[in-house]
């Protein structure tokens, strides 16, 4: 299965230690697509903590609080993001459903791709740079902090004069401003307490 041809669902749970415990559905033809397969095989993946796979302090707490509330409350959370390639902008959904009161499943289904110029910025084995940049975990865009405002990948790297540069910047990850607000009303809008 190519990476045009990802019309599946990736699917894992976590135990109450949130240690992954299961992979299934397209796991392995996804993680191929994205040029990830050695690290992401069932056999590197299964046993280890869900955080190793959460970059960034502000995504990390997000899903602290998203997991918390799946798991208090027993009830499905739907959020979207994207999982880009080099070449194409991959928009999926991740629904987060209670298996038991402290196990949870994950889903994530693609939505739709667009595809583009390749992007070396996006490459796994990209030679960077000291300098650092921002992208949201979620949407994938890049904060650019002369007008602190987040851009699809292509206009940010243009506005931050990257394309000129020998080797691309080293990516850090947060969430914008979007992203966060979006991601608050899914859980305003569940019962039970606030968060």
């Amino acid at each position: 299965m190519d990476a045009g041809n990802l019309t599946g669902s990736c699917t894992y749970q976590i135990d109450a230690q949130d240690r992954i415990d299961y992979v299934g559905g397209d796991w392995v033809a996804f993680a191929r697509a994205n040029q990830a397969a050695a690290s992401c095989f069932p056999d590197q993946v299964i046993g280890r903590p869900l955080w190793d796979f959460i970059d960034g302090m502000e995504t990390r707490h997000l899903y602290h609080v998203v997991l918390k509330k799946v798991r208090s409350l027993q009830l499905a959370v739907k959020l979207p993001f994207r999982c880009d390639a080099p070449d194409r902008r991959r928009f999926l959904e991740l629904l987060i459903t209670p298996v038991s009161p402290d196990r949870l499943q994950f889903m994530s289904t693609l939505l739709r791709e667009e595809l583009r110029d390749p992007l070396a910025i996006l490459l796994v084995d990209a030679q960077r740079s000291e300098e650092l940049i921002k992208m949201c975990s979620m949407c994938k865009r890049i904060e650019t902090p002369l007008d602190t405002c987040w851009s699809e990948v292509e206009e940010a790297l243009a506005a931050l004069a990257v394309f000129n540069a020998d080797r691309v910047p080293q990516i850090t990850h947060g969430i914008c401003p979007d992203c966060l607000l979006q991601a608050r009303k899914t859980l305003f809008d569940l019962p039970g307490k606030k968060p």
